[in-house]
């Protein structure tokens, strides 16, 4: 069975259960770009191995989401996932 690489994503604050916010990224840029743009629009800090992203795009998120739907959305279909290592990270 091939293992499929995950995508390790540290938030600097909880994004379970904020407020909703406004997020609006464009289909097919590169997800390198969509995640660094997405980190901007919820005002979080996103890490990311960037060549875990490398090749990959992103579909369109547009509306307002709690930020970690919105960051489900935004991997949704791309094979990768995220995780926190503690409430705040």
């Amino acid at each position: 069975m091939p293992v499929l690489p995950s995508l390790v994503l540290l938030v600097a604050v909880p994004l379970a259960y904020a407020d909703p916010v406004e997020v609006n990224i464009e289909a097919g840029q590169p997800l390198t770009q969509a995640l660094s743009d997405f980190a901007n629009q919820v005002d979080k800090q996103i890490l990311f191995a960037s060549d875990l992203v490398n090749g990959r795009t992103a579909p369109r998120v547009q509306g307002r989401y709690e930020p970690e739907a919105a960051l489900n959305l935004l991997l949704e279909g791309s094979g990768l996932n995220y995780s926190k290592s503690s409430e705040d990270t």
